[in-house]
């Protein structure tokens, strides 16, 4: 007999750390999270302020919904990080769409988390010596800087 690989578990991290959200949420001893695991036939480990969720895939993804806060069809708070780059002078729209699309693509081949995205972007964003958007030839530089750097945060 042949088995079917195991789906791929779900991965849910709280960023920034809330503790006292993070308590209510997992209950006494993780009560709260046994009965989602109860309710919707998943196993969930947890290590600190990251959940991994692992059962059908369409069960690991409510209870990983039921995990965040955030129903289907809501968006994340919104954040800072897009706008901020656009405020600036210089090739920083450009170096933050390349991390942007190289995060985006390690998180939909496996290698980060989607909660990771946003932090490789920063750390990008953060490490980019912003030079004057003087030529193509500068932006153009700076976007291959941008996607090498990302590419090596994401292991």
């Amino acid at each position: 007999m042949t088995r079917s690989p195991s789906p791929k578990p779900v991965e849910v991290s709280f960023e920034p750390l809330d503790n006292q959200r993070l308590a209510r949420l997992c209950g006494s001893l993780d009560a709260n999270l046994r009965q989602i695991e109860s309710a919707l036939d998943v196993a969930i480990a947890r290590r600190g302020a990251q959940f991994t969720v692992r059962g059908e895939p369409a069960q690991a993804a409510r209870a990983a919904r039921a995990l965040s806060g955030r129903p289907r069809g809501v968006p994340s708070p919104p954040s800072d990080l897009g706008c901020q780059p656009g405020r600036t002078a210089g090739p920083a729209p450009a170096v933050f769409n390349a991390a942007n699309e190289v995060a985006v693509a390690a998180f939909l081949t496996g290698r980060v988390t989607f909660g990771g995205i946003p932090a490789l972007i920063a750390r990008t964003l953060d490490a980019h010596d912003p030079q004057p958007a003087d030529s193509i030839a500068r932006v153009i530089e700076a976007d291959g800087w941008a996607r090498s750097h990302t590419e090596e945060g994401c292991g």
